[in-house]
């Protein structure tokens, strides 16, 4: 699969380093792409981002790169399925590559769960049930790394600061 139209999923509360794995996967695979990043937080040094719906009309524009929904929970919980399978579609088009940083699997849209690609689970908030609603019940590999995540302890950088272990699962 083509990195670039590679359509990922980060799901974590606060604090959890999804922006540092997000961050780290830019630097890797896309370093010499163009980004569009939801900057709501000031966490990448980009300018404050337009309103969302501005945001999701440039993220339509992009063509081949990256295009990060740093706080997809709140950007999402307000557009329809519609919205969000245009955008998707198009990025599957163009070459452009789609993150979405969620903070529990509750705000996942479904479209956004059923269609992508990878899944980067970090601690949530959530139970098993809201794993198994979003994802399916016959979906064990999501269910199990769910399981194993939330009962690992978190883990300290060199800084000392928390961060929860991750797990990467392709859909």
């Amino acid at each position: 699969m083509d990195a670039s139209s590679v359509i990922l999923i980060c799901v974590g509360k606060k604090g959890t380093g999804k922006t540092h794995f997000v961050k780290q996967y830019l630097q890797e695979n896309f370093s010499a792409y163009k980004k569009l990043i939801n900057d709501v937080n000031a966490e990448y040094g980009q300018p404050m981002p337009p309103p969302a719906k501005q945001f999701i009309e440039r993220a339509l524009k992009l063509g081949r790169g990256v295009v990060v929904f740093e706080e997809a929970t709140s950007m999402f919980g307000y557009h329809r399925d519609d919205d969000t399978a245009s955008i998707m579609t198009r990025s599957r088009h163009t070459g452009t590559c789609l993150i979405f940083c969620f903070h529990s699997f509750a705000d996942i849209p479904r479209y956004i769960a059923r269609n992508s690609d990878f899944l980067v689970l970090f601690k949530t908030g959530d139970v098993v049930e809201d794993v198994a609603k979003k994802f399916g019940r016959g979906n064990d590999k999501i269910i199990n790394a769910f399981l194993e995540i939330q009962a690992a302890p978190m883990l300290k950088n060199a800084t000392g600061r928390s961060y929860s272990p991750k797990k990467i699962i392709m859909l």
